[in-house]
C-alpha cells in the first residue's frame, strides 16, 4: 500500500484564497505533513485557503483531526478553508459521517473537475 501523499499549492493573486491540491492516502503516518503545510501557509499570513481533495483517496480520522485544527486558526485570523471533494468518492462519503461539514463550506464536484471546476460552477 502507497502511504504517500502529493501537497502542492497552487499560483494565487492578492487578496484571493491560496489553491492547495492534496492527493494519495491521507494516514496518521503522513497527516503530520499536512500540519506542517498549512503551519507554512500561516507563516506567510495566509489564512483563506482553498484545499482539493478531488485526488484524495482517503482521509483518516488523523488528517481531519489536522483539517480541523487549520480551520481554527484559520478562523481565529478571520480566513476560512474550503474544501472542494468528488461527489460519491471514499473521502466525501467519510467526510459527511464525521460530521464536519458544520465546520468547513465544501463544494462537491464530479471527480475530474476540481478546484477548477468549483469555480465554474460557482460563477454558473
Amino acid at each position: 500500500m502507497n502511504d504517500d501523499i502529493v501537497i502542492s499549492q497552487g499560483p494565487h493573486k492578492e487578496g484571493e484564497p491560496v489553491p492547495v491540491n492534496i492527493s494519495g492516502r491521507v494516514n496518521i503516518e503522513n497527516s503530520k505533513q499536512i500540519a506542517k503545510f498549512f503551519d507554512s501557509l500561516f507563516a506567510q499570513n495566509y489564512f483563506r485557503i482553498d484545499v482539493d481533495l478531488t485526488e484524495t483517496v482517503t482521509v483518516s480520522s488523523a488528517g481531519w483531526r489536522e483539517f480541523t485544527f487549520a480551520q481554527k486558526k484559520c478562523k481565529e485570523n478571520n480566513g476560512e478553508i474550503q474544501l472542494v471533494l468528488s461527489n460519491k468518492s471514499r473521502t466525501a462519503e467519510v467526510f459527511e459521517m464525521t460530521g464536519l461539514e458544520e465546520f468547513f463550506v465544501v463544494t462537491f464536484v464530479s471527480a475530474s473537475m476540481g478546484i477548477a471546476g468549483a469555480e465554474n460552477e460557482e460563477a454558473g
